[in-house]
């Protein structure tokens, strides 16, 4: 028997390396689908199904490297807007369900696409509004053999916990995805996205119940104020590699944590290098230092200022 498995995430880059996980494992990439939000219209131009397109887009850095690489992956990408959500970038039988009428026009809604690929009606509601949201959908039709497999390698990569966010929604007076509703602005979306930023790291100020929790939470948050500084390191430094930022996310932490640290922030990089190889070996054992161990130095280095 079919199975749908689904998974949401807060950021495209996150679910396009589920999608490739997938591909890697196995699954068929015209079982797999994505919906992912384009209100800032990044994804639009990278819509084309030509491969010379895409070819040419792949040598570039940064976005259009991962849309190049992704076309790859999944079937037919197509730039849609659908009512209640906005411009979205779709690929795969999802793309088919929601955009009969061609490309640029959604013959249906989001729901209506999601129920016909067998998604309970209240979770395509649920799904829809956080694509509406600014999130990236990612769905794949599996066996019942094969289906657990699929929820093992979407978990991997830190979906949203759709449960706890449709609660917060809930508490905020959200109801129900409503189709006539306006899109989100980039604006929108980009608030949204830091709101939620302390729910990704499981340790919320609101839920936070020792002045140890709350110390946590605010050093996840000074964090975040170098993120972009990481972010343009990578798309300069690492996007011919064969890692997407998402994997190189927990070596910049790391370089953060070290400059941070009464152990080891008032020390030169020559002094710690060696402790801290050890200590990432420990930790991650399954990320090779030598190919992070300049992501590590460069989150020491650009909050430390020592080159």
């Amino acid at each position: 028997m079919a199975k749908i498995v689904v998974a949401m995430y807060d950021h495209f880059d996150a679910a396009q390396r589920a999608v490739k996980a997938l591909a890697d494992k196995g699954f068929p990439r015209d079982n797999i689908s994505m919906v992912a939000n384009d209100a800032s219209g990044e994804l639009k131009h990278f819509s084309e199904e030509s491969s010379d397109v895409m070819a040419d887009v792949a040598e570039g850095a940064g976005m259009g490297a991962a849309i190049g690489g992704l076309s790859g992956l999944l079937v037919g990408l197509a730039s849609l807007a659908i009512p209640g959500v906005g411009p979205v970038l779709a690929a795969g039988p999802i793309a088919t369900a929601i955009g009969g009428a061609g490309i640029g026009m959604a013959a249906g809604g989001l729901i209506s696409g999601l129920t016909g690929m067998g998604v309970p009606d209240e979770h395509a509601g649920n799904f829809s509004e956080g694509v509406r949201r600014g999130g990236t959908l990612v769905t794949v039709h599996t066996t019942d053999e094969m289906a657990d497999r699929a929820v093992e390698i979407l978990d991997h990569h830190t979906p949203v916990d759709m449960d706890e966010r449709t609660q917060l929604w809930r508490a905020e007076g959200w109801r129900r995805f409503d189709e006539s509703a306006q899109p989100h602005t980039t604006e929108e979306i980009e608030r949204e996205r830091l709101r939620q930023m302390p729910m990704q790291d499981e340790m919320p100020m609101r839920m936070a119940e020792s002045q140890e929790d709350m110390d946590r939470a605010n050093e996840i948050r000074e964090y975040e104020v170098y993120e972009s500084q990481f972010r343009s390191h990578y798309e300069t430094n690492f996007t011919d590699s064969h890692y997407l930022y998402d994997e190189y996310v927990p070596a910049y932490r790391y370089g953060y944590e070290l400059a941070t640290s009464d152990r080891y922030r008032d020390r030169d990089w020559n002094e710690i290098n060696s402790e801290a190889r050890r200590d990432w070996e420990q930790s991650h054992p399954e990320s090779l230092w030598d190919d992070f161990k300049e992501a590590v130095r460069e989150g020491w280095a650009t909050v430390t200022g020592r080159r």
